[in-house]
């Protein structure tokens, strides 16, 4: 879609550039581990377009995926709570997400949200679960001098990431 890759970078084109619509996200999601899966590699890092880094990830994660927990049970979704990317798990655990998530999806009781089908898939696999870890700040979109705020006062403290970067005007504010 409008992603911007830079020459010499690695990438792999995975499904359309669509919202949430039936199971297209949570394919593409688990589409996106296979092709992971399918390299050398003993960790996976899944970020969505709007994940700035600001830091290397942490290369002493526990087993499971890492991630930034943003809330509780969303009304009418299936999962309990859901996690913010970027998302951050070992091999074995892309593994179990992959086949769990084709599990829940052959099931028709799924959540199109990538977020929400992440709670769903570690409460029904019991993969562990860390957000407290990563140093993140997440919002869907970061917008308003409030949220700005909040975002730069996250990366001074020392900030890994931060998901919900869609601007320019909230890049700089958050790379100056």
């Amino acid at each position: 879609g409008k992603s911007w890759v830079p020459d010499g970078i690695n990438h792999e084109m995975i499904g359309a550039d669509l919202y949430c619509q039936g199971a297209h996200l949570p394919l593409r999601l688990l589409r996106t581990l296979q092709f992971l899966r399918e390299r050398k590699a003993d960790w996976f890092c899944v970020a969505e377009y709007d994940v700035l880094f600001l830091k290397p990830i942490p290369r002493d994660l526990p087993e499971g995926i890492t991630a930034h927990l943003a809330g509780g049970k969303p009304e009418g979704c299936h999962c309990n709570y859901f996690m913010h990317g970027p998302w951050v798990c070992d091999r074995e655990t892309a593994d179990t997400i992959v086949q769990v998530g084709y599990e829940i999806l052959a099931s028709k009781q799924f959540d199109a949200s990538p977020d929400c089908f992440l709670g769903q898939i570690v409460e029904k696999s019991k993969i562990p679960f860390h957000s407290d870890i990563l140093k993140s700040y997440s919002r869907n979109t970061i917008h308003g001098e409030t949220w700005t705020k909040e975002a730069r006062d996250a990366v001074d403290a020392g900030a890994v990431c931060v998901h919900g970067c869609k601007t320019a005007d909230v890049f700089e504010a958050l790379t100056r």
